[in-house]
């Protein structure tokens, strides 16, 4: 693929490893409940049950939650769950930085992403990854798919983003869209498709 403009990156389960974020996160939660890492899954369970989306997902919303059935104030339940190091110390895929200062030194880099835009920023400050992204090309909105958004990302643009139905979406606009795909083994039949960060750096040149 050639690059004609900035490469773009979805932050969750693309740069970001969700997953491991969230298990050392209810695992802080528990120990400052004082309950089980079970309990606190178990109620973090009822509050995303109660959204009609995931990127209706709000840190406020879900620290009053916990608060009102573990006694705590959102306000503490906040400051652990956003400015505790050690649950962003590990939150990179092993290959995250090593690639964006790879691609760095020959294309502008950037972030598209959707859900709560501040959480979003949090994620990127704490884990220093703000630090490789050019400041005119951090897209982030609640709802990335659509007309209005992506009228906005610049001409040759690349994107990179582990949901299908981003890049599937993406490419119905003309966008040029890679597919990372980190549960499977499947390639699609028609969109470039990566199963590490470090692949990009092969299917992209100047």
């Amino acid at each position: 693929m050639k690059i004609a403009g900035p490469i773009l990156f979805d932050i969750d389960r693309t740069l970001f490893d969700t997953d491991k974020f969230v298990e050392s996160t209810n695992k802080g939660l528990a120990t400052l409940a004082k309950t089980t890492v079970q309990a606190v899954c178990q109620k973090k369970d009822e509050y995303i049950h109660s959204l009609a989306h995931d990127f209706l997902f709000r840190t406020q919303e879900y620290a009053t939650h916990l608060g009102a059935f573990f006694n705590l104030l959102p306000k503490d339940i906040l400051h652990e769950f956003l400015d505790n190091p050690e649950h962003y110390a590990h939150a990179l895929y092993p290959d995250t930085l090593t690639t964006l200062q790879v691609l760095g030194k020959r294309s502008l880099l950037g972030i598209y992403s959707e859900g709560e835009i501040s959480f979003q920023h949090n994620k990127l400050h704490k884990t220093g990854l703000i630090h490789h992204m050019h400041p005119q090309h951090i897209h982030i909105y609640e709802r990335k798919l659509t007309d209005d958004v992506v009228k906005k990302l610049p001409k040759g643009v690349i994107i990179v983003d582990d949901k299908l139905t981003v890049v599937e979406g993406l490419t119905t606009y003309g966008v040029q869209a890679i597919w990372i795909n980190r549960k499977t083994k499947e390639k699609h039949a028609t969109i470039p498709t990566v199963f590490s960060l470090s692949e990009v750096v092969d299917l992209t040149e100047i």
